[in-house]
């Protein structure tokens, strides 16, 4: 069904409501895979999904689930991609929209994972949900867009993500301004 045809063609993300995290094949691990990423029969798909859609899965026509994969989840870290969290700006042109709306992953490069509200973690429909001043988002993609975040008045990174160490050199011209 899905070999020889791109992930955006596949409309897993948009019909089926999975986040395709990486996928396997061989002794390979495609970790994040773009849209343009082409499957090909024999590929095992590490998917965020709930069970409902999963169920929907079983359904298509020679398409496994398996539940107890044996995928090391620590693959998805690493110097490459993984995981940062970022927080809603307190004036964020974000404040009242969708993720779908404001089309997050094109603008950002990054997925949402997982919102953080009100004590509460939001797994499902989170292309759906409005977002709101003070919601964490759970993000995960390449590093280097994570690093671009900083530069973003929408997001407040929760971590740095590799903080330069001081340069010692400026630090008498810093005493000479101090004082």
């Amino acid at each position: 069904i899905l070999d020889g045809r791109k992930l955006q063609d596949t409309h897993l993300g948009d019909a089926a409501g999975l986040l395709v995290l990486a996928v396997g094949r061989g002794e390979e691990i495609h970790v994040l895979p773009g849209p343009t990423f082409i499957l090909c029969r024999g590929d095992h798909l590490m998917v965020k999904a709930r069970p409902d859609d999963l169920a929907m899965l079983r359904g298509l026509q020679r398409l496994g689930v398996d539940l107890e994969a044996d995928f090391d989840a620590a693959q998805l870290e690493g110097e490459d991609a993984g995981f940062t969290e970022a927080l809603i700006a307190p004036q964020s042109s974000l404040i009242g929209k969708t993720l779908r709306q404001v089309r997050f992953r094109d603008r950002f490069g990054l997925h949402a994972v997982a919102i953080v509200r009100d004590g509460g973690v939001v797994r499902t429909n989170l292309r759906e949900n409005a977002l709101r001043f003070g919601d964490a988002l759970l993000l995960y993609g390449p590093r280097r867009q994570q690093r671009g975040l900083a530069a973003e008045p929408d997001l407040i990174p929760l971590h740095s993500g590799g903080v330069e160490a001081p340069d010692f050199r400026l630090a008498p011209r810093s005493l000479i301004v101090t004082f």
